[in-house]
């Protein structure tokens, strides 16, 4: 996955700045002109999750002063195109200043959205009561509960850059992209220090759930699993991008087949999940085949697993018709 480096402001919880009663809980520190002034910082509410289990992640990309400018975040370092408003699967890591000098990760974002431009929450509708209240009126990053970490302020022991003068390491800007630097020896032994951190406390496995299909015959012996086997083959390659469209236009994310909803079903976990099906297969594309949105059609993996039982595999509309007979 592609990996970004967010710098912002030391705080202890990142969950607002004040209470109902406008009490101050969590002051802002090391975040730059602004926050010392102002005491208040937008990434207070970086691990506050909404009601549907989304964060919001805030870094602040305001060049100068009110005359300034908006910079963006340069995704197609991430692996965008230049056209792209936002990219999806970035790990994103938060570090701020420690008190001894130095900067800390603090924690981090799997799997994060990561948008080029400023977006806004709807002023009559922030995310939280307390994004209202700490008038946290914009954010930059988005991710599922279940895919964040914050370490608590004694256990944040990664020191990512404890000199200044060290090049290839996250400096004064808000932003910063590893990939700039592979060739940076000392970055790549941090970042292996930091994946292993996040492989021991990260949330959830971050390997892939591939379903094996059951078949009559199993070569070898059925009571060993887990043996590494060199496989080389060509494969059709889909366009990542084709379907990150088709999903950015979905208003509904049940399957058109059987009407199946994962966030019905799983709540904050199945939130803005579905699978496309190219309704032309696949195997019978070339090289110069162009397709849009409007070649796919959204499918639950059940459905989706019965139409390619087939070969060919079946239509929406046989599927459907299946299911009623079935039914019936």
């Amino acid at each position: 996955m592609p990996l970004l480096f967010c710098n912002i402001s030391w705080m202890r919880e990142y969950r607002g700045h004040y209470r109902i009663d406008c009490q101050e809980i969590d002051q802002p520190k090391r975040g730059g002109s602004y926050v010392d002034t102002h005491g208040e910082a937008h990434e207070c509410c970086n691990f506050l999750e909404d009601k549907r289990g989304i964060v919001y992640g805030h870094v602040e990309t305001w060049k100068g002063d009110e005359n300034g400018y908006d910079a963006q975040i340069r995704i197609e370092n991430l692996g965008a195109d230049k056209n792209d408003t936002y990219i999806d699967g970035v790990d994103v890591i938060w570090i701020a200043t420690h008190q001894e000098g130095g900067r800390r990760v603090i924690g981090w974002y799997k799997n994060a959205r990561v948008y080029r431009e400023r977006q806004h929450h709807n002023k009559n509708k922030y995310p939280t009561k307390q994004h209202e209240r700490d008038k946290v009126s914009s954010y930059r990053i988005t991710a599922k509960q279940e895919d964040i970490h914050m370490m608590i302020e004694d256990q944040r022991n990664l020191i990512i850059n404890p000199s200044k003068k060290r090049k290839g390491f996250p400096g004064m800007n808000s932003i910063f992209y590893p990939s700039n630097y592979k060739e940076n020896n000392e970055l790549t032994e941090f970042l292996i220090e930091l994946n292993t951190e996040i492989d021991k406390t990260s949330r959830k496995a971050t390997d892939s759930f591939n379903p094996v299909e059951e078949t009559d015959s199993v070569e070898g012996s059925w009571d060993f699993e887990g043996k590494l086997q060199l496989k080389q083959h060509l494969e059709k390659e889909r366009s990542k991008k084709l379907i990150k469209d088709f999903k950015s236009k979905l208003t509904n994310y049940s399957c058109s087949i059987c009407g199946f909803s994962f966030e019905d079903t799983y709540g904050t976990l199945g939130y803005g999940f579905i699978e496309a099906h190219h309704i032309i297969p696949i195997a019978t594309l070339t090289e110069q085949t162009k397709m849009s949105p409007s070649d796919l059609i959204a499918l639950c993996s059940n459905c989706h697993r019965m139409l390619h039982r087939s070969n060919p595999p079946l239509s929406a509309k046989q599927l459907q018709s299946l299911i009623g007979n079935h039914k019936k």
